[in-house]
């Protein structure tokens, strides 16, 4: 199946750069007021879902999934829950980072979600990304960017980093020291692979 897009009422600031990502291809939900982000970059959604208490325009020709106020889920993670049992493989969720840090590490631990179902995800934010590995991952040189590795949800095991400025072969990365702050990616393709546990990583503008 296509990419899913998820899209969130949280901080996006750059909205060119963000339709530049999504390809008309792309299967879009918007959770609750991420309508207002989708309004603002003129795509028209293929489902949005939420209690809709934060977004006041008509919803009435969009198809939906209208929740109760009062849930165990957010609106997000009630969207990813969805994209997996639709069987898509691939999640870009956007949107899901600002001023509320409950939301921003909610959307952390759905990320988690995703990758325990072995489905490829993202966090694109303005000036940074983030993904969750529990096998391996390849990411691209990227210049102008730290390469953050972080041990998610327990120590991770038999770490391996191969094309970094501070590679790591068969390590263990603790979950109470962040040993694997600020690398940076020296060969065109770097490699992170690990044997037992999660890693967050996240890329980000080495400007901030």
């Amino acid at each position: 199946m296509n990419r899913c897009v998820i899209i969130a009422g949280g901080e996006i600031n750059d909205y060119g750069k963000l339709k530049q990502v999504i390809s008309p291809d792309d299967y879009v939900i918007c959770a609750d007021s991420g309508l207002v982000h989708a309004d603002n970059m003129g795509i028209q959604p293929d489902l949005i879902i939420g209690d809709f208490d934060s977004y006041k325009g008509d919803i009435s020709s969009i198809e939906k999934i209208v929740l109760p106020e009062k849930k165990d889920d957010t609106d997000t993670h009630y969207a990813a829950k969805y994209a997996a049992d639709m069987g898509f493989w691939n999640v870009l969720l956007c949107g899901v980072w600002g001023s509320r840090p409950d939301h921003s590490l909610a959307a952390v631990c759905t990320l988690k979600f995703l990758c325990d179902k072995n489905i490829k995800a993202q966090i694109l934010a303005d000036k940074f990304s983030m993904w969750m590995v529990n096998r391996s991952f390849e990411i691209a040189k990227q210049e102008g960017r730290y390469i953050s590795i972080l041990a998610y949800g327990g120590d991770a095991l038999g770490v391996t980093l191969e094309g970094f400025e501070y590679p790591l072969s068969d390590a263990v990365v603790s979950c109470v020291h962040p040993i694997g702050i600020s690398n940076r990616i020296i060969s065109n393709v770097a490699k992170i692979s690990v044997r037992q546990g999660c890693l967050l990583v996240i890329s980000v503008d080495d400007r901030l």
